[in-house]
């Protein structure tokens, strides 16, 4: 492989580090991490390995920083339309939510699958941390579910909201198998499902 220009050379960390992570997320997407090596992103990359490992100490933090970004990205979409939906209805936030994230599976449906497939098998640390920003989403759910409802029992929002989460996401799985569905329709299924379970304790 020829050595780095000096144009290369000088980009700066951070925009070396997003770089990588573009064509890791791409690498991932394609073929799945386990058909994936630190070999490939550095050559789609245009450079060595040694520079890649400046950034990432291994493959499995490569992974976890292209699902960190992916759920940034995600959590801010959705703290936006949690606060356009500021004294709408709860029945109707909740359609909104729904919306928004079959929207973003619609958008990327590659980058969907990274964020909440959960085909990866990352060891120790790596996973737990994985596992950490997966909660963070439920836990952002949960949160909305707290803010549109009043006297809930203690613990049962959470307890929803992880119900919601893997309507949501089992549902995005079965919608990828059958595309010709309209997102509207998919979304009205999500709300009839899980609405039952906001509907006690939801603020008039």
């Amino acid at each position: 492989m020829a050595p780095e220009t000096t144009t290369q050379r000088r980009m700066p960390a951070a925009e070396r580090r997003a770089a990588l992570l573009d064509v890791a997320e791409r690498l991932f997407v394609e073929r799945g991490f386990s058909s994936v090596t630190i070999e490939d992103i550095a050559r789609e990359a245009g450079i060595t390995r040694p520079i890649v490992y400046r950034h990432f100490t291994a493959l499995d933090g490569v992974y976890l920083a292209c699902v960190q970004r992916a759920r940034d990205d995600y959590a801010g979409e959705l703290v936006q339309a949690i606060a356009d939906a500021q004294g709408v209805h709860p029945r109707e936030q909740l359609r909104l939510g729904a919306d928004l994230f079959f929207r973003i599976l619609e958008r990327d449906p590659g980058r969907w699958r990274l964020l909440f497939g959960g085909g990866a098998s990352l060891s120790g640390e790596y996973a737990e941390q994985l596992a950490g920003l997966r909660l963070g989403t439920i836990e952002a759910i949960g949160a909305a579910l707290l803010q549109a409802t009043v006297e809930a029992p203690p613990g049962r929002m959470e307890v929803t909201a992880h119900a919601v989460s893997g309507v949501g996401e089992r549902l995005g799985f079965w919608w990828l198998d059958h595309p010709d569905v309209p997102r509207e329709e998919l979304v009205e299924h999500f709300v009839e499902i899980t609405w039952a379970g906001v509907a006690p304790w939801a603020k008039a």
